[in-house]
């Protein structure tokens, strides 16, 4: 059990920081849309676990 919730904690962190690159002004269009799309994955993948 306890895996999981390391796994998922790991994708907390991940989700954070795709937010923390995306409200940043310098990131390109193109970089935007590959974070949002990695993003939403990371979104999936959460609610799959809980």
């Amino acid at each position: 059990m306890g895996n999981n919730y390391d796994h998922l904690a790991s994708l907390k962190d991940k989700e954070f920081t795709i937010l923390e690159k995306l409200s940043k002004n310098d990131t390109t269009e193109s970089e935007k849309n590959q974070l949002i799309k990695e993003l939403e994955q990371v979104r999936e993948e959460i609610a799959r676990l809980r």
